[in-house]
Protein backbone atom coordinates (compact mmCIF):
# COMPACT_ATOMS: atom_id res chain seq x y z
CA UNK A 1 0.00 0.00 0.00
CA UNK A 2 1.20 3.40 -0.82
CA UNK A 3 1.67 5.99 1.74
CA UNK A 4 -0.26 8.97 1.10
CA UNK A 5 -1.01 10.81 4.12
CA UNK A 6 -4.48 9.57 4.12
CA UNK A 7 -6.16 7.11 6.55
CA UNK A 8 -5.51 3.48 5.64
CA UNK A 9 -8.81 2.61 6.59
CA UNK A 10 -10.94 5.19 4.57
CA UNK A 11 -8.45 7.04 2.21
CA UNK A 12 -11.06 10.45 3.52
CA UNK A 13 -9.14 12.40 5.88
CA UNK A 14 -5.43 12.74 7.23
CA UNK A 15 -4.00 10.11 8.89
CA UNK A 16 -3.95 10.43 12.77
CA UNK A 17 -4.44 8.46 15.69
CA UNK A 18 -7.35 10.62 16.65
CA UNK A 19 -8.94 9.84 13.26
CA UNK A 20 -8.42 6.39 12.81
CA UNK A 21 -9.72 5.59 16.46
CA UNK A 22 -12.27 8.01 16.80
CA UNK A 23 -13.93 9.73 13.88
CA UNK A 24 -13.08 7.25 10.60
CA UNK A 25 -15.73 5.76 9.41
CA UNK A 26 -14.64 2.60 10.08
CA UNK A 27 -14.39 3.56 13.64
CA UNK A 28 -17.15 5.23 13.36
CA UNK A 29 -19.30 2.03 12.51
CA UNK A 30 -17.20 -0.06 15.05
CA UNK A 31 -17.98 2.19 18.16
CA UNK A 32 -21.54 2.10 16.93
CA UNK A 33 -22.29 -1.47 16.48
CA UNK A 34 -20.37 -2.54 19.66
CA UNK A 35 -21.85 -4.18 22.70
CA UNK A 36 -21.70 -0.47 24.43
CA UNK A 37 -22.95 2.00 21.62
CA UNK A 38 -21.28 5.25 21.25
CA UNK A 39 -22.10 7.68 18.67
CA UNK A 40 -18.83 9.60 17.88
CA UNK A 41 -20.78 11.88 15.87
CA UNK A 42 -21.47 13.40 18.72
CA UNK A 43 -17.76 13.90 20.45
CA UNK A 44 -15.68 16.55 19.96
CA UNK A 45 -12.21 14.98 21.58
CA UNK A 46 -8.96 17.24 20.27
CA UNK A 47 -6.73 14.30 21.22
CA UNK A 48 -6.77 10.25 21.68
CA UNK A 49 -5.98 10.71 25.19
CA UNK A 50 -9.15 12.85 26.06
CA UNK A 51 -10.76 9.84 24.24
CA UNK A 52 -9.09 6.97 26.19
CA UNK A 53 -9.67 8.95 29.41
CA UNK A 54 -13.19 9.64 28.39
CA UNK A 55 -13.73 6.06 28.25
CA UNK A 56 -11.86 4.91 31.57
CA UNK A 57 -13.18 7.78 33.56
CA UNK A 58 -16.58 7.04 32.17
CA UNK A 59 -19.66 7.43 34.89
CA UNK A 60 -22.20 6.25 32.63
CA UNK A 61 -25.85 5.57 34.44
CA UNK A 62 -26.16 2.61 32.41
CA UNK A 63 -22.76 0.73 34.02
CA UNK A 64 -24.24 -0.78 37.24
CA UNK A 65 -21.54 -1.86 38.74
CA UNK A 66 -17.61 -1.61 39.05
CA UNK A 67 -17.74 -4.99 37.47
CA UNK A 68 -19.90 -3.38 34.41
CA UNK A 69 -17.42 -0.71 34.39
CA UNK A 70 -14.63 -3.09 34.23
CA UNK A 71 -15.95 -4.59 31.14
CA UNK A 72 -16.81 -1.30 29.09
CA UNK A 73 -13.01 -0.51 29.20
CA UNK A 74 -12.20 -3.63 28.43
CA UNK A 75 -14.65 -3.97 25.14
CA UNK A 76 -13.50 -0.64 24.41
CA UNK A 77 -9.91 -1.76 24.54
CA UNK A 78 -10.80 -4.32 22.24
CA UNK A 79 -12.41 -2.15 19.64
CA UNK A 80 -9.90 0.47 19.81
CA UNK A 81 -7.27 -2.89 19.20
CA UNK A 82 -9.44 -4.34 16.16
CA UNK A 83 -9.36 -0.81 14.77
CA UNK A 84 -5.56 -0.98 15.08
CA UNK A 85 -5.40 -4.51 13.59
CA UNK A 86 -7.19 -3.62 10.66
CA UNK A 87 -4.99 -0.88 10.10
CA UNK A 88 -2.10 -2.93 9.95
CA UNK A 89 -3.67 -5.62 7.69
CA UNK A 90 -4.87 -2.50 5.20
CA UNK A 91 -1.01 -1.74 5.36
CA UNK A 92 0.77 -4.70 5.45
CA UNK A 93 -1.03 -7.89 4.15
CA UNK A 94 -3.44 -5.33 1.50
CA UNK A 95 -6.70 -6.30 2.72
CA UNK A 96 -9.48 -4.84 1.68
CA UNK A 97 -12.06 -3.80 4.85
CA UNK A 98 -14.89 -5.64 4.85
CA UNK A 99 -17.25 -4.32 7.78
CA UNK A 100 -19.35 -7.49 8.16
CA UNK A 101 -15.85 -9.26 9.24
CA UNK A 102 -14.63 -6.48 11.25
CA UNK A 103 -17.62 -6.10 13.57
CA UNK A 104 -18.24 -9.93 13.76
CA UNK A 105 -14.23 -9.43 15.26
CA UNK A 106 -15.02 -7.55 18.15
Amino acid sequence: MEDNGLCPLCSLAPESALHLFVFCRVAKTLWRESFWPIITNNLSFTSIAAFIKWIVCSKRAFLRSLVEHRNYVLHAAIVLDSIWDAQNSVIHQDWVVNMHELIGSV
